[in-house]
């Protein structure tokens, strides 16, 4: 058994997982074209979540604590992207809502802000940097990968990339 906490203190964010794992066909089916609207929402709710981010951390490194109302803004936000990926990755079958609140099957539990130290808050943006890059280095060369090789089996027009 491996534990992911101290035995005394939870951790701050948790996975829930409350599921029965049935599946209706007709929503598998078109579980693509039902989650364009929420595809244009996460974007938009994506860019000013990211921009609070920023807001956020400057507050936390001035105030060595998060305001509730951005905290609560970002873990929103939070909750929404994992009810959208659940959904999408057929982890749970309701509907999300636009919003991230209300019980869903796959949700995550968020604790209220703690006080942070200043020397911790400012040296994590000089952490977030090399993980930025990595993660749009990675993304950018998986989406290169994909289209140069559904290219090439367009061209050849083979039965191996089928």
């Amino acid at each position: 058994m491996t534990r992911v906490s101290r035995p005394g203190r939870p951790h701050p964010v948790r996975l829930v997982v409350r599921d029965d794992l049935r599946r209706n066909r007709l929503t598998v089916f078109f579980r693509l074209i039902l989650v364009l609207p929420h595809l244009v929402w996460i974007t938009l709710f994506g860019v000013a979540a990211f921009t609070l981010a920023f807001v956020m951390w400057l507050a936390v490194l001035f105030e060595r604590r998060a305001p509730a109302a951005l905290h609560g803004f970002l873990a929103s936000f939070t909750r929404y992207a994992v009810h959208l990926t659940a959904y999408v990755g057929l982890a749970a079958n309701p509907y999300p809502g636009f919003t991230g609140a209300g019980p869903y099957p796959v949700d995550v539990e968020i604790d209220p802000p703690a006080p942070q130290g200043r020397w911790g808050a400012g040296f994590r943006l000089v952490l977030a940097v090399p993980a930025f890059l990595v993660a749009s280095t990675l993304g950018g060369s998986v989406a290169r990968v994909r289209i140069k090789t559904r290219l090439s089996c367009w061209r050849l027009s083979s039965e191996i990339c089928a």
